[in-house]
């Protein structure tokens, strides 16, 4: 073992005495609610790390932490760099262009992340990267997992040059010990927070109490799931922000990929003017190019919104809509509005069912999908994505509709 590999592993250990891992207290709420543990992931922190390292700048995680690149890069050194992108080049490859870090954390998670070495060994090792993704909704086609093949060895090397660069001891240095006593306050904090039972009345797939919030120094400006009922935060947002986007992340999938209604979705919608507008105008960087990433963004920040409202944590969502990611998220603005008019918000139900029911009916398709919208973000917003000659649906006080030109 070279001295950067048994620093790592005494580092490790240490570590593991520090109690970087805060479980919400065992008598704190029934089985039947949520139970929050709050971790560190130093294994999370260098996916973002050679990311930053790495990647050019059209990626947005690295624009966002470039007043941090030449440190990570002099902390991984030269070897670790260079295997780094090698790793973006491939991962640009199988088509992860925009939100390369977010892909490797997901891939890193299906196995241990206490260590960079840790990390290194599940992607040396393509039983261990398949069993940790079984039974999720992650990496099960056949083309998936063929990229995950292609991945694993520029992968492993990278996170080897990382285990035995400076990096480890630098995060430890400089990270460690905040990101431990931010995770002490979320807990607290989270504790009171009854996510599971609120998404049980809207999700029909299996809920388990338990959910993992990992808290990493360079995950911004993404919030990030993983597999298992786990995401990714940052100690710089607001405990509120944290609140909604764990709600957000347990939504993820909402297109459940076994079920067939979420083809159907995203076939419907992948040509309606709406959605191809917002694919047409929209910063790719923000990492939603397909018609797929679209809706499945968009179903899942609706039925975020409507759960923080029942949980006391809603926000403006219409000044929201118009400003988060450049304005682009349209199609959330139309579920939500249709869930509150149609009562779905109140009574619940399996909204992945529902959604493929309203647009099949046509309740959210074209016009009348636009028309949801505006009713939201404003009719102008809409015209400034979609156009000047777009006509919708305007509803009256009376319930009747008469078509109009968006002003």
């Amino acid at each position: 073992m070279s001295p950067t590999n048994r620093r790592e592993v005494i580092l490790t250990s240490l570590a593991a005495l520090l109690a970087v891992s805060f479980p919400s207290r065992p008598d704190a709420r029934s089985t039947a609610g949520t139970r929050w543990t709050i971790k560190t992931a130093i294994g999370l922190d260098a996916c973002f790390a050679l990311t930053i390292a790495a990647a050019d700048e059209s990626v947005l995680q690295v624009r966002h932490h470039m007043d941090r690149r030449g440190a990570l890069r002099e902390a991984l050194g030269s070897r670790a760099v260079e295997a780094a992108e090698t790793l973006i080049a491939a991962l640009r490859a199988t088509g992860r262009v925009h939100t390369p870090g977010a892909a490797l954390a997901l891939m890193a998670s299906a196995g241990p992340l206490d260590s960079v070495e840790s990390v290194a060994m599940t992607f040396r090792d393509d039983g261990a990267l398949l069993a940790g993704f079984e039974g999720t909704q992650f990496f099960q086609t056949d083309e998936a997992r063929a990229d995950l093949e292609v991945l694993r060895a520029p992968a492993a090397e990278a996170f080897l040059a990382a285990a035995e660069s400076d990096f480890p001891e630098f995060w430890r240095s400089s990270w460690l010990r905040r990101l431990q006593a931010h995770a002490r306050l979320l807990v607290a904090d989270l504790d009171s927070v009854d996510v599971i039972i609120e998404l049980r009345r809207y999700l029909r797939r299996e809920l388990e109490p338990d959910i993992v919030v990992f808290l990493t120094e360079l995950t911004e400006p993404h919030g990030i799931r993983v597999a298992g009922q786990r995401f990714v935060t940052s100690p710089n947002w607001p405990q509120a922000i944290v609140r909604r986007n764990a709600v957000h992340e347990m939504i993820h999938p909402f297109l459940e990929v076994h079920r067939a209604e979420s083809d159907a979705i995203v076939e419907t919608l992948s040509t309606d003017p709406l959605v191809r507008a917002v694919l047409r105008k929209s910063n790719p960087s923000f990492g939603y190019s397909t018609a797929r990433g679209v809706v499945e963004e968009g179903a899942t920040q609706a039925l975020e919104a409507i759960v923080n409202e029942r949980l006391g944590h809603g926000r403006s969502v219409d000044e929201y809509w118009r400003q988060h990611d450049g304005g682009m998220h349209l199609l959330a603005a139309a579920i939500y509005a249709r869930m509150k008019q149609s009562g779905f918000a109140d009574t619940g139900g399996d909204a992945l069912a529902w959604l493929d029911g309203e647009i099949r009916s046509g309740r959210l398709r074209d016009a009348s999908l636009r028309d949801f919208a505006a009713g939201v973000v404003g009719a102008h917003h809409v015209r400034n994505w979609v156009g000047h000659s777009t006509a919708v649906l305007i509803r009256s006080s009376e319930g009747r509709h008469r078509r109009t030109e968006l002003p």
